[in-house]
């Protein structure tokens, strides 16, 4: 039977076998509002230079997801791009077409912030045009920003610019200093860094305060620092599944600091290892609720989208919207418990027992199990919650009641 286009005209041979010289278009990369859009194992294979180093464009399309209550949506933002400092014919790397799927957007959380990241492109100044498209919006329509560009709106108590305009003109940066809304990356480092200091100064402020050794102190705290950036970014690789360019987790920074200076205390060191401990129950407390506000800043450790009034725009450097902000109450939890801790180091003083350090983590361990469930990243295991809980609840209790006898 002949072959026959819609038209009902017979197609050639050598017209039905050709191909069309237009590329195929782009699969929508899915992007969950509760996940950030991370780098494959292949792109982690590849090396530092090729992960950090890389030149990239990071366009915005802003909407608002429209006010009132329902279930979170989803919608596609297609993102269209031409190099404008093209001399002579367009070459392949002068264009590109890429479109990203969003899931998990809430009504009523105020303007939301959609970045791709476009790898592969020739550097230079770009012209890209973002649209959400209206085709995938399961509920009502999606709603212009009222905000026009540049009048000065900002989304409080973030100093964050919506821009109400569909087409931007930027320039091909370096993955590092390539801009996203609302993320600040060397926060992070300033204030973890600063942290460190804070921890170290009320550390060795209550030893010298008992009369101990502060040599023989920063020599362990150097040694606890240095395994806890190990173990930090070693415990994030393996939660990862090898990722190792993204991220930390201070649970392993807590076990690695742990394991070393449990070593060289024991190795004969000249400060007395409880008093060492409860000196370092303060600090450790406080010095996290300094650098804690550096993952709300860098856009890691990030919580849930939420439309309450509660909820602070921030940013997974994909999607910003409003979230519940996990970062900040954690670290009102380290300054709460770290306050508690340092007035009983003052009167009661350092009793040498480790006791203030052993209740401090456990109370910190219960306080973060209880943050935990707000936090987009799901859980891990479905046992591992109740077993944190119990076992942490059950050393805090035996902490203070030891502690009052």
């Amino acid at each position: 039977m002949s072959k026959r286009g819609r038209s009902g005209v017979r197609k050639k041979g050598g017209a039905a076998r050709r191909k069309s010289n237009r590329p195929n278009p782009p699969k929508p990369t899915t992007t969950r509002a509760e996940r950030p859009a991370a780098g494959t194992k292949a792109e982690d294979r590849g090396g530092w230079r090729r992960e950090v180093l890389a030149e990239v464009l990071r366009p915005t399309c802003w909407f608002d997801p429209g006010e009132g209550e329902g279930a979170p949506r989803s919608l596609t933002i297609s993102f269209t791009g031409r190099r404008l400092d093209v001399k002579g014919k367009p070459r392949a790397g002068d264009r590109f077409v890429q479109a990203q799927m969003v899931e998990g957007v809430v009504p009523g959380s105020g303007p939301v912030a959609v970045t791709t990241e476009v790898r592969g492109m020739n550097p230079g100044e770009w012209e890209v045009t973002a649209a959400p498209s209206a085709r995938l919006c399961r509920s009502r329509p999606l709603h212009a920003l009222a905000a026009a560009e540049g009048s000065g709106h900002v989304l409080w108590p973030r100093r964050v610019r919506p821009r109400a305009a569909r087409t931007e003109r930027l320039a091909s940066q370096i993955r590092p200093w390539a801009p996203i809304p609302g993320v600040h990356p060397v926060s992070w480092g300033v204030l973890v860094g600063l942290g460190v200091l804070v921890g170290l100064v009320v550390q060795g402020l209550l030893l010298s305060r008992a009369g101990e050794d502060i040599g023989a102190a920063l020599f362990v705290s150097a040694a606890a620092v240095v395994a806890g950036c190990a173990g930090a970014k070693a415990w994030y690789v393996v939660v990862q599944h090898g990722r190792r360019f993204d991220g930390w987790c201070v649970q392993g920074a807590i076990l690695g600091g742990g394991i070393a200076a449990g070593i060289v205390l024991l190795s004969g060191s000249a400060i007395h290892a409880g008093a060492y401990l409860d000196a370092t129950a303060p600090g450790l407390m406080l010095g996290m609720a300094v650098g804690r506000p550096g993952c709300f800043l860098a856009g890691c450790c990030y919580g849930r989208p939420t439309a309450s009034r509660w909820g602070i725009w921030s940013s997974d450097r994909c999607v910003g919207i409003r979230r519940v902000p996990t970062q900040l109450i954690e670290a009102a939890l380290c300054l709460a418990i770290g306050l508690v801790a340092l007035v009983l180091a003052l009167v009661e003083g350092l009793d040498g027992s480790g006791l203030l350090l052993a209740g401090s983590l456990a109370a910190f361990v219960l306080g973060r199990q209880m943050i935990l469930p707000y936090r987009a990243q799901p859980r891990q295991t479905s046992f591992g919650r109740p077993a944190t809980i119990v076992l942490a609840a059950v050393t805090l209790i035996a902490s203070v009641a030891i502690g009052l006898r």
